[in-house]
């Protein structure tokens, strides 16, 4: 459904005949022929919605280095990858993603955000994110890098400080709240 919307926005857009739209595991096309057809492409930017990464085994950030990995031998010299990532995540742990074990881009901020919003508003999407805060909680337990999540005050425009995952979890989730949390798409520009 989002491939088919992204279609027809390019399509309206003039664009049609210039934007490859694929459903891949990063930047490895799903079916065959499109796979091969992708191989040898230089593209001028690529934009990522992964979900979080198993919070088992990492701080879910993962599958978005994966993506600026892979995207690398497909971006032509300067080009962009526009990644979403949930605010949570904070500045530190997006700005050094390009900069993990890989060099080759340069981070120039964010490029849009939400303003603070629910994190769900549907069964489903709760299931998910709450896992999810919880396991950016025990990744805290484990010594990992914080997480900088919902507003310790929501007076004020929630400008103010954030609490880690685990105080979410303890002090908004258990009183059976909605966490509060910002959308963003990430700009990560290619070096040469």
């Amino acid at each position: 459904e989002n491939i088919q919307c992204s279609i027809e926005n390019s399509r309206k857009n003039g664009l049609g005949d210039k934007a490859l739209f694929l459903i891949a595991d990063s930047t490895d096309p799903f079916d065959p022929k499109e796979r091969e057809a992708f191989r040898d492409k230089r593209l001028d930017f690529v934009v990522a919605n992964p979900p979080a990464s198993d919070m088992a085994t990492t701080d879910g950030f993962e599958f978005r280095r994966i993506v600026l990995r892979d995207a690398l031998r497909h971006l032509k010299p300067g080009g962009i990858v526009a990644l979403q990532a949930l605010s949570y995540y904070g500045h530190d742990r997006v700005s050094s993603a390009c900069s993990d074990n890989m060099s080759g881009y340069a981070y120039e901020g964010i490029a849009a955000s939400t303003d603070w919003v629910s994190l769900w508003n549907d069964e489903e999407s709760e299931s998910i994110l709450k896992q999810q805060v919880s396991g950016y909680a025990q990744e805290e337990a484990r010594g990992g890098e914080r997480y900088y999540c919902h507003p310790l005050s929501v007076e004020d425009g929630h400008d103010g400080a954030l609490m880690t995952a685990t105080e979410t979890v303890e002090n908004v989730i258990a009183k059976g709240l909605v966490p509060l949390g910002k959308w963003q798409v990430h700009l990560f520009r290619r070096q040469d």
